[in-house]
């Protein structure tokens, strides 16, 4: 009996590490997403700041 509620323990606790894990993975993916977006919009900025000092010069 005991060896039965530990099985499933473990099974459970395999789920919940398997699921903790495609958390994990999706939550690296958006923060790869907003650092490229971060980066572009840096990159923007930058040109634009370029751009208004050219024009003033």
């Amino acid at each position: 009996m005991r060896k039965k509620v530990l099985e499933q323990e473990f099974i459970r606790l395999n789920a919940d590490y398997k699921a903790l894990l495609d958390e994990t993975i999706q939550l690296r993916e958006k923060v790869a997403t907003a650092d490229e977006a971060l980066e572009k919009m840096r990159a923007t900025e930058e040109n634009v700041v370029l751009s208004m000092k050219t024009r003033v010069a």
